[in-house]
């Protein structure tokens, strides 16, 4: 499991990220804080046949 900025601070609370002049031309202003909120991820092990090898070899005593 990962937690990325628990605070939930972003940019676009303090100032725009982008902005336009009358004719619409696009300014993009410096990046100083993040840029996206809270983020959560998780990930899973999915084993649909077990432990099992299936390349051929099976188990043998010697």
């Amino acid at each position: 499991m990962n937690f990325e900025n628990l605070t939930d601070r972003r940019q676009s609370r303090y100032s725009p990220t982008v902005t336009t002049d009358i004719t619409g031309v696009p300014t993009f202003n410096e990046i100083y804080a993040p840029t996206d909120g809270f983020i959560l991820s998780a990930g899973i092990i999915w084993k649909p046949f077990g432990n099992k090898s299936h390349h051929g070899h099976g188990h043998h005593d010697d």
